[in-house]
């Protein structure tokens, strides 16, 4: 008896048509297709049900269907094979589709691991060319019907390692799935749950990037850590051959000696791809100054700065945060904004007819802004918050202030990690809104910097001692970022 897993009900409104259904068994297995023909339908939706059709129908000439696994009635069923038939709609039925389910919280739902459908692209996140020539050629073997083998990243925390995952996932149209393996690892029966998610996959038609993030961290040499490092050895010797799944997995690693003299056998060829094996350093000046640009473009573009206002109005037109309500009126900045409030009150309307929460009543004044406000006031106070430095004068200027707190320093590259640069950026931004706030004489640019940098000083002095620790082991690595391998002079 064979025992189809049907989980749209999209096929079951077109029993009547069983053609059809056979037909899209057809294309995936050509075997099963010819062997349900002329066979007899049987639909089962409990158990009871199931056992009668156990007993009285002929299991050479019935096929069931059914939306459940036969593992859900609890019983040994002696089925010539369970084949699951992908949905209508990829990975979603087409009654899901028609609610507006997302693919990712499905996911989520399903597997309980972070999905996420990433928004990130290669054109805007200024990752180095080489990295986008690995993205090319993994795009490559996908068009030529390869599952291509792994990705390693390599590299202290905070040099792109998860951004390039991100940019990887989004470029190519992939769902991001956290692959937890620290998660299934504490689980009662590790191993089964290993192979859950993996079958819910490999069975659920989509595309996806396995994201295993330090995975330096969770091959300990604990028997779990074991026998969770042999099945996943196993799933990337398997991956494109006995699993057909349409993905792509990327490994990441904060300690990469710990890697390469415990499990060399992680990264062998076969599991990553020649190609693929990549350390990213601390970064060089030039990679300093355009990441600095990148994210102080996008702070000083128009929808971020929308989007801020838009958090401003609703923080004052509510006025529950008193730390920051104090006097506001008697500055400059909020006076026009202020003297709107009180022209809002469709706002208010249908923030209590609709019961919103606050990120639903932020799209709600993003919506209004263009008609609380003239264009010349928009543009006023859009200018007011415009971030005004570039990427060369921050880098110059945090390399003065590195210096002289190092001054017998040799180190030829930049002393922060890409995370670094956008977090100095983000706080110039958020200094200069609070100085919005202040009546008396604010600090100025250089002397946010300065401050900024000075507080971050150790992160970068213990960045530098990781990198240090790593610098043996480099010769492993396809590609280096930056090209040099030796972040000192001479």
């Amino acid at each position: 008896m064979i025992y189809l897993l049907v989980e749209d009900i999209y096929f079951y409104d077109k029993l009547n048509d069983f053609e059809l259904l056979r037909n899209k068994i057809s294309y995936s297995n050509k075997h099963l297709g010819e062997n349900i023909k002329d066979k007899k339908i049987k639909v089962i939706f409990d158990k009871e049900s199931l056992t009668t059709a156990l007993y009285k129908e002929d299991f050479a000439s019935t096929v069931i269907l059914s939306p459940l696994h036969p593992k859900t009635f609890n019983m040994d069923t002696p089925f010539f094979g369970v084949f699951k038939v992908d949905n209508s709609e990829g990975l979603l039925t087409k009654s899901e589709k028609d609610v507006g389910l997302k693919e990712y919280k499905k996911l989520n739902d399903a597997l309980g691991l972070v999905v996420e459908e990433s928004s990130l692209n290669f054109s805007d996140s200024n990752q180095d060319p080489r990295l986008v020539e690995v993205a090319r050629l993994l795009a490559l073997k996908l068009m030529l019907g390869e599952i291509p083998d792994a990705v390693f990243l390599a590299g202290i925390m905070g040099t792109g390692k998860s951004y390039f995952a991100q940019c990887l996932a989004g470029e190519t149209g992939r769902l991001l799935v956290s692959f937890n393996l620290a998660k299934i690892m504490n689980e009662p029966n590790p191993i089964e749950q290993f192979d859950i998610i993996i079958d819910y996959l490999v069975e659920n038609d989509g595309k996806y990037l396995l994201w295993i993030d330090e995975i330096d961290k969770i091959f300990n040499g604990s028997p779990e850590s074991e026998h969770i490092k042999n099945k996943f050895l196993t799933f990337l010797n398997d991956l494109g051959t006995t699993i057909e799944m349409d993905t792509l997995v990327v490994m990441t690693a904060n300690n990469v000696t710990d890697i390469l003299t415990k499990f060399p056998e992680m990264i062998r060829a076969g599991r990553v791809e020649p190609f693929a094996k990549i350390f990213l350093n601390l970064l060089d000046v030039q990679s300093a100054v355009n990441t600095a640009n990148l994210y102080i473009k996008k702070r000083n573009s128009i929808d971020n700065k929308r989007k801020t206002l838009a958090n401003i109005l609703l923080t004052l037109k509510e006025g529950n945060d008193s730390i920051l309500m104090k006097d506001i009126g008697k500055y400059a900045f909020y006076k026009n904004i202020v003297d709107k409030l009180e022209h809002i009150k469709q706002i208010d309307t249908n923030v209590q007819k609709y019961k919103l929460v606050k990120k639903d009543k932020v799209n709600l004044y993003l919506d209004e802004i263009d008609n609380i406000f003239t264009e010349e006031e928009r543009e006023e106070i859009f200018n007011s918050l415009h971030l005004d430095v570039d990427g060369d004068y921050l880098v110059d200027y945090i390399d003065r202030i590195y210096r002289s707190i190092h001054p017998k320093t040799k180190i030829v590259v930049f002393y922060y990690v890409h995370a670094e640069v956008k977090e100095i950026v983000s706080q110039l931004y958020l200094r200069n809104i609070m100085s919005k706030f202040k009546s008396e004489d604010t600090e100025t640019l250089d002397e946010a910097l300065e401050s900024i940098v000075r507080d971050n000083i150790a992160i970068a002095d213990a960045g530098e001692d990781a990198i240090n620790k790593m610098l043996g082991n480099l010769d492993k690595f396809s590609i280096v970022i930056p090209n040099d391998r030796n972040i000192y002079e001479g």
